[in-house]
Parts: C-alpha cells; structure tokens; sequence
C-alpha cells in the first residue's frame, strides 16, 4: 500500500510573501526532499485530485491561474503526491520565489 499524501486543502492558495498578492500564473515544481525539484531527474509524480477522488498524473511545472491556484484544464484543483517532497515556485523562468523541504 503506498501512502498518499495532500499536498494543502482543499484547494492550494499560494501568494508572494513580499506583495501579499496571488502569484499570477507561476509554476511549481515538486520532487525529492533537500533536491532541486526543477531538475527532472529529480521530480516526484504529482496527482490531481478529481471531484471524485479518483486521481490525475500531472506533468511539471504545474500552472497556477491568476487567483494562485493550481489548475487543471482551466480549474482550480487539489494535489496530491506521495511521501515528502521538495517545492519550487517561480513567478517566471528567472525568478524563483521558493524552494521548501516537506
């Protein structure tokens, strides 16, 4: 049995600590522990989770909308991913706002 853990509920909010706004269409990486997770050798497969809790593979980077949701297919949805994991956000391809061990 493999353990799955949610990765925030029910819907992922994720806002620029410096501006106190929603991170307007970034993009977040999610891998190994204490690792890079923007490498792709070093990422985690991410799920979404479906209204009925059947579950979506996610490719990386997954986009947030303009509110700093996640989405899927336009939506805001929740993730999941097993074990812990590493976080990386970036506001655009240059910028990278944080990389978080979970």
């Amino acid at each position: 049995v493999i353990k799955m853990s949610t990765i925030n509920f029910p819907i992922m909010y994720i806002n620029n600590p410096e501006q106190g706004k929603p991170i307007f269409k970034g993009q977040m990486y999610f891998g190994q522990p204490d690792l890079d997770p923007e490498i792709v050798g070093n990422q985690k497969q991410v799920y979404y989770v479906q209204e009925d809790g059947s579950l979506v593979a996610a490719s990386q980077p997954i986009l947030l909308s303009a509110g700093g949701n996640p989405t899927y297919n336009g939506d805001a949805v929740t993730l999941s991913i097993t074990g812990e994991y590493s976080k990386s956000i970036t506001l655009h391809e240059l910028i990278h706002l944080v990389i978080v061990g979970v």
